[in-house]
């Protein structure tokens, strides 16, 4: 997975570790292409790669685990959605994400980067 973030443009990795997300946390940790900046909480990741957004012009990812993980970055959301923000969030919920990420990724990447000016 992270493998296929990296081809598809990823640079920076906005996450907090937790029990659902911890084979992708260990994924993009240790891809040597990755930058993985860990925060204290999910607020702080969404809030953090709509920063690195707004000033680099790239999508970030934005990896939180399931469940309280996933609310919690709900703000993050709605403000990236308001202002019309790229980012890219996975949730991760054990065997959900396999043969989808990459179609879906490719979409979201190809639909924030029309809404570029």
């Amino acid at each position: 997975v992270s493998q296929k973030v990296v081809e598809l443009g990823v640079k920076h990795v906005f996450m907090v570790t937790g029990g659902g997300a911890m084979h992708l946390n260990h994924s993009f940790g240790t891809n040597k292409k990755l930058e993985c900046i860990f925060n204290h909480h999910e607020q702080a990741c969404t809030i953090g790669a709509e920063a690195y957004y707004r000033l680099n012009n790239d999508l970030p990812l934005v990896n939180v685990t399931s469940g309280p993980g996933g609310t919690n970055a709900i703000t993050g959301v709605y403000g990236a959605f308001v202002d019309s923000i790229g980012r890219v969030i996975i949730l991760f919920k054990p065997n959900s994400i396999e043969g989808k990420l990459a179609k879906e990724f490719k979409e979201f990447k190809d639909k924030a980067k029309k809404g570029k000016k």
